[in-house]
């Protein structure tokens, strides 16, 4: 079974923090999260997973914000979805079950990614704006 959720990130111009504007190293981070998970490589199997998400931020540790020196004995350069912050697979996994769903809704969402073996994420849709939850 697949969960079907729409996303379109190009077009997204709402800002739904509690403070309005975005900073500049928000939007930073933003633009490199969007260019590193629809780059050709990325979407080239069809999905955008949570081996990219977890792939993303230690690239982005490495080359934007130099908290990782990216050499192999570096804690942040191996790291797996599973071994990075609970509060970042939260985030991952609240993007494709939303916290705002029903407990029977949430059950069922969370059933479903699991069962989808080792890789879970967004389907990349035929336009490469909108994705669908695999």
């Amino acid at each position: 079974m697949s969960l079907m959720k729409e996303v379109d990130f190009e077009n997204d111009k709402e800002d739904t923090r509690i403070g309005g504007k975005s900073s500049s190293r928000e939007i930073l981070f933003q633009n490199k999260c969007k260019d590193y998970l629809f780059n050709n490589d990325t979407i080239s199997d069809g999905i955008i997973s949570q081996i990219e998400y977890a792939n993303f931020l230690v690239s982005y540790s490495i080359h934007e914000s130099r908290v990782c020196s990216g050499s192999p004995q570096d804690v942040c350069t191996n790291k797996s979805f599973e071994s990075i912050d609970l509060q970042l697979q939260l985030s991952f996994i609240w993007a494709l079950c939303p916290n705002e769903s029903t407990a029977e809704e949430n059950k069922k969402c969370f059933s479903d990614l699991y069962g989808q073996g080792k890789e879970f994420g967004w389907v990349t849709g035929i336009d490469g704006n909108h994705t669908n939850i695999a």
